[in-house]
This record gives C-alpha cells, structure tokens and sequence, in this order.
C-alpha cells in the first residue's frame, strides 16, 4: 500500500511493505566519512527511544574520558601555601551515551505494525544539526571535536543529507512503533572539577549536546 501524508508544510511518500529491512548513509565531509580504527559506532536497530531521543530500551555502557586544563580560579600571584592545590589543573570529564537526533528538516514520523516495513526517501539536501542542551550554540563544533577525540566515537556538529537518500526499517517484533528519520548519535556531557581559593572543591556541568552521529542516516524506533 503506498500513501502521501503531510508533517507541518512538507509532503512526503511512504511505501508499507510486508518484508525487508535496509539502512543508508548520510553525505559528510570527506575529512571525516571514514571511521578510524577503534572508534565506537552505534547502531539506532539496538535502541527503543522516548519522544525526546533517549533510550529506552536497549543495553550499553556509557563512554567517560578525562582531560586536564587549567584551573580557571588559580591565582595569578604567588602560591598559596595552605592550599596548592589550587594550582592544580582542572579536572575536565567527557562521557557519552546512545542518542536519537530527530531530523527537524524533514520530520518524517510513522506508525509500524508488526511485520511492515516503511521505506523513505528525502526530498531535499540539508543538514542535521547537533542540538546543545546546556551551554552557548558558538562552543558546540569544540565540545564535539573534543569529546569525538577523548571518547573514540564518530560524532559532529552536523552532517549532511543527500537528496532522495532511501532509509527503511521493518519491525519484526510482536508490537507497534513510532520511526522517525534522523541520525543515531550521541549525548555529549562535559563537566569540570576544581579547586577555587581558598580551599573550595567545585564541580559544574559545564556542556550538554546531543550530537549527530558522523556518516549515519536512518530511521529511529520510538516508544510514542
């Protein structure tokens, strides 16, 4: 059966079929397409997703990785001496976990019953962007490149589509659920700890971003 539905001003076709399972790939930056080696690479087929694109359903260990900079509170004149740890370089953590990036462009959005397969294909060329939950839109690419450095994963701040990109998926399981068109990405949490003058332990979450995995284009499996 193949119908038209209409998401907000944009029109777009889907085909239900009975079998049949297949993924795509998105354009990216030739600089960053091809993965190195040792790098953790997810997979949206192992994930259930809540509306907001964290999982639900589906095992995986959260990736942490520790860098040090320097304190933004140490003293510019000479050392304290009841407390030199203030001197000491600030304690920075990266981790990153499983996250759905929903494709806001092209928000395809369709049911799927047990044993259909919606197939999709997008209308136009643009661009998925890493959405930042905690911090300003102007330090995300930097967030992104270091946690994709630290963490070993394939992560940007956005990655391109191509136009007329198919991508389906096909439930084979014994309920309904909600697939949506977007990237299998990563949520992106940096916090820092350090010591502030006097003597004062202090730590902040200082980023959150939810970013698109690079290269990686696909429907998503929601709960709702």
């Amino acid at each position: 059966m193949r119908y038209k539905a209409q998401v907000g001003a944009s029109l777009f076709a889907v085909t239900i079929l009975a079998a049949g399972i297949s993924s795509a790939h998105a354009d990216v930056n030739p600089a960053t397409d091809e993965p190195s080696a040792g790098v953790v690479e997810l997979s949206a087929d192992d994930f259930v997703f809540a509306p907001d694109g964290s999982v639900v359903e589906g095992d995986f260990q959260e990736l942490t990785a520790t860098v040090y900079e320097p304190n933004p509170e140490a003293p510019t004149g000479p050392s304290v001496r009841s407390c030199p740890e203030v001197n000491d370089p600030a304690k920075v953590t990266y981790t990153g976990s499983p996250h759905f990036v929903v494709d806001s462009e092209e928000p395809f959005s369709s049911w799927l019953s047990p044993n259909q397969t919606a197939t999709y294909t997008t209308e136009s060329a643009h661009e998925i962007s890493a959405e930042v939950e905690l911090g300003t839109e102007a330090e995300v690419s930097g967030v992104v490149a270091k946690a994709k450095e630290t963490l070993k994963i394939k992560a940007g701040a956005k990655i391109s589509v191509k136009r007329a990109l198919q991508v389906s998926d096909s439930n084979k399981t014994n309920k309904a659920y909600r697939v949506r068109l977007g990237s299998m990405g990563w949520k992106i949490t940096r916090t820092k700890e350090w010591i502030a003058a006097p003597c004062t332990p202090k730590k902040k979450v200082t980023y959150k971003v939810n970013a698109p995995q690079v290269g990686d284009i696909t429907l998503g499996r929601f709960n709702s």
